[in-house]
């Protein structure tokens, strides 16, 4: 398991990062279990470290709107709704967009996409 310094010095030079489904799951479960005074798995452990980590950092982390959908979902449950806010409070929504090349302006740096009938 990676030491609260090798994590820093790995991160140094990062200032964000993306969680991808799994790990968000597990630090939203973990967090919960938590709350709970339940144990947590070493899977959790290790997301928890990550997030709580990232966040004394100041390194922003974001999530996919997908997973932002399933927070959605479930923060009408009493049991997750503060769970869910705490981690909204660390945890960015990423939104697709555009890559721009200055040569070609901003839709021109699109046309290296090859459109799925050109796909074999």
């Amino acid at each position: 398991m990676a030491t609260s310094t090798s994590l820093r010095r790995g991160m140094s030079d990062q200032t964000r990062f993306l969680l991808d489904k799994v790990t968000a799951r597990r630090i939203l479960e973990g967090l919960l279990k938590l709350a709970e005074g339940r144990d947590l798995t070493a899977e959790e452990v290790v997301a928890l470290a990550l997030y709580e980590r990232a966040g004394s950092h100041g390194l922003r982390q974001f999530m996919v709107p997908s997973t932002e959908s399933v927070l959605r979902r479930l923060e009408d449950r009493p049991r997750y709704t503060a769970i869910i806010h705490l981690f909204r409070q660390h945890v960015e929504v990423a939104f697709p967009a555009r890559y721009f090349n200055p040569t070609a302006g901003i839709n021109g740096g699109m046309a290296h996409r090859r459109s799925p009938s050109s796909v074999r």
